[in-house]
């Protein structure tokens, strides 16, 4: 028995060194640093290109730019940076290029700008991919295909070569203010996609049928995916047995879990009940259907993919809470931490009876109805203290009705009396009290003057005449 049990450990080891052995690698990257960095071809010279050599140190070399009306001193001279030193070690013989990346740790004010960025190799150069956005953000990554850069027929010896590098140049894009203008360069990086002999990895094999456990391809990325992750044109596959459909637009960034371009796409399809457990909905929600374990695990999408998955009205009979006709239903995910997650939106067709939503990630889905909402629990409102009763207050009698004053006739206006001076009073007598001989004496004395008048005037009364002789 101990001896069946040495061969059978040995027999597996065996098994799985020839497994590893026989299973192609995933696209892989490589980034190397420039060895050496000179001043090239006509314009304006940088100080000290050397400083741009080797890894991000903050030790730039720069250049002076004069403005934009100036040209061409508002244009730098090429700063050529090589021997990156990429080695068969690095990139293994039969591999085949996907994409460069050239990463160019620069600063400089948003009016500085990239005027030419070429890879270049033993006397040959690429096509020109200068960015049109300034130099004050770093650092400046110019990421494009062999197809783009226009070295497609560039083998590994090129890339290898001492002579490989980059040649950059920067210019003054304005007369604002006052010159010169400086462009900094810090450090250059170079960043190889590639993929090893062999090719991709081959997807898992389908098991017939592809329903209950089966795993069928339903997304094959070979060809049609970039080194950077990038897809080329709008991809659109259907799970095993109908049920589920995955969209990938052109344009779509889709990377594998190490970050290199996703090259496949799996999914299960996992009845209620079968050999793969299905967690279990909260209570009051309901799993509709069959669930979908989509694969590789951590494969991510930006912008978001589309899954759509059909139902059928038998489907929502198990669900108590759902209206056929306008059904509650979402697309979830299962997340080991926070459980069943609805994926938002969720758009229901109830004609062709699918749920669409945006996937940015694969894991576990299923067509769900999410438990209904608790009623909201009102407050009672507070009891108001009642008012105090105020006493009426006291009928106050009205007051009588005063009869109306006469109309009286305006007297006649009187002349005014003339004004006549008063007589003036005598002054008492001293002592302050009055004295009575100065009242009875001129009484006494218009007295006597009154009857000393009226004799005087009694005794010249004229004398009686007497009768003369008569006449015969």
């Amino acid at each position: 028995m101990r001896k069946l049990l040495y061969v059978a450990v040995v027999i597996s080891m065996l098994l799985m060194l020839m497994l590893a052995a026989a299973t192609p690698a995933m696209a892989d990257t490589v980034s190397k640093w420039a060895g050496s960095a000179t001043n090239t071809g006509s314009g304006e010279s940088w100080t000290d290109p050397g400083n741009a050599t080797g890894a991000n140190d903050t030790i730039y070399t720069r250049v002076a730019l004069q403005k934009k009306n100036d040209a061409p001193q508002n244009i730098s001279g090429n700063l050529t940076l090589t021997n990156f030193d990429f080695t068969s070690g690095d990139i293994p013989d039969g591999s085949t290029l996907n994409s460069i990346n050239v990463e160019v740790y620069c600063s400089g004010s948003a009016q500085i700008k990239d005027y030419n960025v070429y890879l270049i190799s033993g006397g040959s150069s690429s096509n020109n991919q200068a960015v049109p956005s300034g130099w004050n953000s770093s650092p400046k990554s110019h990421n494009y295909t062999i197809a783009q850069w226009g070295i497609s027929g560039w083998t590994l010896s090129d890339i290898r070569s001492s002579t490989f590098g980059v040649s950059i140049a920067a210019y003054n894009d304005t007369n604002a203010g006052s010159p010169p203008y400086y462009a900094y360069v810090d450090a250059v990086n170079i960043i190889i996609d590639f993929t090893p002999p062999g090719g991709p990895p081959p997807p898992p094999t389908p098991v017939p049928g592809g329903v209950g456990g089966g795993v069928a391809i339903i997304l094959d990325l070979w060809g049609s995916i970039t080194g950077s992750g990038e897809v080329t044109g709008d991809l659109s596959y259907t799970a095993p047995g109908g049920g589920a459909t995955f969209f990938i637009p052109e344009g779509d960034t889709a990377l594998a879990e190490s970050g290199g371009p996703l090259m496949w796409v799996g999914a299960q399809a996992v009845p209620p009940g079968g050999p793969i457990a299905v967690p279990n909905a909260p209570e009051g929600a309901c799993i509709i259907g069959f669930a979908y374990q989509f694969t590789p695990s951590g494969a991510t999408f930006d912008p978001p993919a589309t899954l759509t998955i059909h139902y059928t009205e038998a489907d929502l009979a198990p669900c108590p809470n759902v209206d056929p006709q306008n059904p509650n239903i979402v697309i979830a995910y299962y997340d080991s931490v926070l459980g069943w997650t609805v994926l938002t939106p969720s758009t229901v067709d109830t004609v062709n009876h699918t749920v669409s939503a945006p996937v940015s990630h694969f894991t576990m889905f299923a067509l769900y109805v999410p438990p209904p909402a608790p009623e909201p629990t009102v407050a009672p409102s507070p009891t108001v203290a009642p008012s105090p009763t105020v006493a009426p207050s006291p009928t106050v009698a009205p007051s009588p009705t005063v009869a109306p004053s006469p109309t009286v006739a305006p007297s006649p206006t009187v002349a005014p009396s003339p004004t006549v001076a008063p007589s003036p009073t005598a002054a008492p007598a001293a002592g302050g009290k009055t004295n009575i001989g100065v009242i009875v004496g001129p009484i006494v004395a218009v007295i006597v003057i009154l009857l000393v008048a009226y004799w005087f005037l009694s005794r010249r009364k004229p004398p009686t005449p007497k009768e003369g002789p008569k006449k015969t």
